[in-house]
Parts: C-alpha cells; structure tokens; sequence
C-alpha cells in the first residue's frame, strides 16, 4: 500500500491520471452524438479492453498461459441466461452473478490446473474449454445447441454501453491496485521462477488461486453482459474458441505485461476487423501474421514499440555530459553516517568477536533421499547451533545440494525428520519454511529477471524475512 501511495504521488503518475479520467469522461459522453455504429464499435473495444485486462494479469504478469478465457466468458453468460430467465434480476446484479459463478466454477478446477506447468498448463486449460463446449452441446439441460434466450432485457447499445465502459475501467484499475500489492510482486516472481519464489516464501498456489478466480471474475462479467446484448446464449457463440483466439491476440498485439498493451491492442483489433470487415479471408490471414511478427520481433507489443523509440528519441536530446551544477556533493554529516557505516560492516567481516553456539536451531536425523536405486543421500545426521557457521565439504555429487535442498523444503526426503528451532518441519513445503527463517542461496544465481533490483529484494523482505 506504501508503494502504492507512494507513486501516486509522482507528477508523471498524477498527469497520467488526469488523462485517463478525462478520457473516461469522454468516452462516457459520446454515443448521444456519434450514432448507434460507433457507439457499437466503441463498445466492442471496450469489451475487449476489459478482457484482455483480465487476461492479462493471469498470461503476461502471472505467467499462466490459459487457453480456456472461454470457458468463463460462457460460464457468465449462462448464469446470467438462467437468473435472467427465472429471477428476472436488473442488469447489474445479472453482471455481477455471472462473474461470481466464473470465479467458482474456476476455483473448483484450479487444483487439477495446477498441477500442471508451462507448456502442459496451457494445453489442460485448452482440453478444460473444448471439454465444457462439448457437455454443453450434448447436455439438453440448458438448451444444448439451441441455448437459452434473453428476450425480456433490452440489448440497446446506449443502455449496455456505459456497463462496457465500467468492466473496461474496473479491469484496468483493478489490475493496476494489484500490481502495487504483495499479490503483484508475488505474482511477477512466479513468473520468473515459481521453484525459487517458493524458496523465498511465496505460496506459489494461493498465489496462482488468486489471480486465477480474479481473473475468471472479471471475464464472467464480461460474458454476463454479453448475454445481454445478444439475448441468446449457445455453445457456439459463448464458447467459441474465437473469444480466447480475440483474447490472447489483443494481448499480445498491445503489448504482454503492460497496463496500456491491452488498452492499445483492443483499439487496434477491433479497428482492423472494422476495416477489413468486407474481407474475411485477408482480415485472419493480416491478423496471423501481425502476431508473428510481433512475437518474433517485438515481444512486448506496439506500446513496447512506442516505448522503445520515445526512450531512444530522449535519449538522444539529453546531454552527453553533466554540468559542474548537477554533480551530487554530498554533506558532512552524510559523509559521517557513510564512514560510521563502512566502520561497521569492516568491524563485522574482520576481527569481531566470535559469537558463543547456543541451542541447537536446525537439526535433522536420518535423511536420506533416493531417486530409484540411485542413493544422492544417505543417512545423515546433524545438527547446527544458534550463531553456528557450519560448511559441507564434498565432491561432485556427493549429495551437497541434495542436502540443502531437503533442509529448505525444496527437495522431498524419502526418509528422516528435520528439526527447526524446536518444531518439525519434514512435511512442511518450502515456502512455509522460507517464512520461518530457513533460506537458501543457488550455486547458479536466481534472481527474477524480469523485476528490478528493488523488487527482487523486496520478494525477499516480504516473504522470507517476515
């Protein structure tokens, strides 16, 4: 919440703000004076904008690439059928309702999801979409192929246009507030490296759940307030694999892991499907290939395209040298605190007292672990004392990192008990471990590459050190 606050407070932060509350306002405004046409187009952008948002935070902040944004578009639009059709409840709460059931039809899969990784997650999520597509078709217990009809609400643009432009809003604003939390900063690290955020503490599964259901929340709104517009609900239209191909190529086009990349991408597909709308052929086959080509040459979109050459253009009006006026001085008492520091930390790496053992803090009885007949670890026995430094001392493949990586939880003994600071740990997962003070260093270094410093340290202090 600090972090939040505090980038609120930069200038750059409070003009872009500015902006987007001057551009929400206008776009609030116009469907009275551009007509039913725009105001339909416009919609679809914002449509896409929201789910893209939604999309996003899961595949480009999250690293879960999922191929199933369909299964919770229908999901929503059903709910929001069936209330509609039986209770009869005013759009909003028809909205929310869809939302809810998608966030609980995905809790409900989110355990055999993720039990998968990379690559697999991707295709079990795609297995997941087609699966529900086909029970709904063959299931005649809301309507099968011919679906569920939404007659009774009006599905007039000027009435569901500004519930477009707030699902837009919310995502983007919603996806912003995360991405300034301990959720965001977690969630970025599991992209970069799930196995060593859990190591420094991070639930890699609660974190996955929470950015999994809020996802699916906000695309079930998305699907709910589609139902309205189109009054009927089918498989092939509310799961149709078209709206996770829409989806992904928004994304992708706009730019992956970037708050503007999907507002970008939206305005962008849905302008090139208008133009091209006479030439179906020649729009999938211009769309394939503007994917590939930003895949391959510019990963991080158009707004990452724009980014590059604005930082290039800057780059080249700031000057090449500082001036005598811009050097940094620093004060006396600066200096001071600087001096007392280096003291300090010389005093701690030279010739400081030795620090008496206390209790034993770490201990571990019998652990072995067996990979088949291959023994990597076999019975050993320790025990490490409050303020102890103790080294392990072997060649290659004697079982050292096997070793450091059952003490840490990152690596599953066959057998034996680890003992920290009095509590048996042996069963307990990496993370929960991390949080209790057990961590670990790799031989090759780990950081997430994709964070900065800051945030890579900040990982750490949030999770591991508590």
């Amino acid at each position: 919440m600090q972090t939040l606050l505090s980038s609120l407070r930069k200038p750059k932060v409070l003009i872009a703000l500015a902006t987007v509350i001057v551009a929400v306002v206008v776009l609030a405004l116009l469907p009275p004076y551009i007509g039913r046409y725009y105001s339909l187009v416009i919609y679809q952008m914002l449509v896409l904008i929201a789910l893209a948002q939604a999309w996003n935070i899961l595949a480009g902040y999250g690293g879960l690439v999922s191929l199933a944004p369909a299964v919770s578009v229908g999901v929503g639009a059903y709910t929001a059928a069936v209330i509609g059709g039986h209770l009869g409840w005013p759009l909003p709460l028809l909205i929310l309702s869809g939302g809810i059931v998608a966030a609980v039809f995905a809790v409900i899969f989110s355990i055999p999801m993720f039990r998968f990784r990379g690559l697999y997650f991707a295709i079990a999520t795609l297995v997941l979409a087609q699966a529900v597509y086909v029970f709904m078709v063959n299931w005649n217990g809301l309507g099968g192929t011919t679906g569920l009809f939404l007659t009774e609400y009006t599905s007039q643009i000027t009435t569901l246009y500004p519930y477009a432009l707030a699902l837009a809003v919310i995502s983007t604003v919603v996806i912003y507030l995360v991405l300034h939390t301990r959720l965001g900063l977690s969630l970025r690290a599991l992209r970069d490296d799930e196995d060593t955020a859990q190591e420094i503490g991070v639930s890699t599964f609660r974190t996955k759940l929470w950015v999994w259901v809020l996802s699916s929340f906000l695309i079930g709104m998305v699907g709910a307030l589609e139902a309205l517009r189109l009054s009927v609900v089918t498989p092939d239209g509310a799961l149709s694999i078209t709206w996770t191909i829409n989806i992904v190529t928004t994304t992708i086009v706009g730019g992956i892991g970037t708050i503007i990349g999907p507002l970008i991408g939206g305005v962008f597909t849905v302008y090139l499907a208008e133009s091209l709308a006479d030439y179906p052929e020649l729009h999938v086959l211009l769309t394939g290939l503007i994917v590939i080509l930003i895949i391959r040459f510019a990963p991080f979109g158009i707004w990452g395209v724009l980014k590059l050459v604005a930082g290039k253009f800057v780059k080249k009006k700031a000057p090449t040298e500082v001036g005598e006026e811009a050097r940094i001085e620093l004060t006396s008492e600066q200096k001071a605190a600087s001096s007392a520091a280096a003291a300090k930390i010389a005093g701690a790496l030279g010739d400081s007292p030795t620090v008496a053992a206390g209790p034993v803090l770490l201990s571990c009885a019998g652990l072995t672990k067996r990979y088949g007949d291959v023994v990597a670890a076999s019975e050993i026995t320790l025990e490490v004392h409050k303020g102890e430094v103790l080294g392990v001392i072997g060649p290659n493949g004697a079982g050292k990192s096997t070793l450091v990586g059952m003490l840490s939880g990152a690596t599953h003994a066959t057998s034996g008990s680890v003992m920290f600071d009095g509590q048996d740990v042996s069963h307990m997962p990496s993370y929960k471990r991390a949080r209790m003070g057990i961590g670990r260093t790799h031989q090759i270094p780990k950081p997430f590459r994709q964070m900065t410093v800051l945030e890579n340290l900040m990982v750490a202090r949030h999770y591991g050190a508590r």
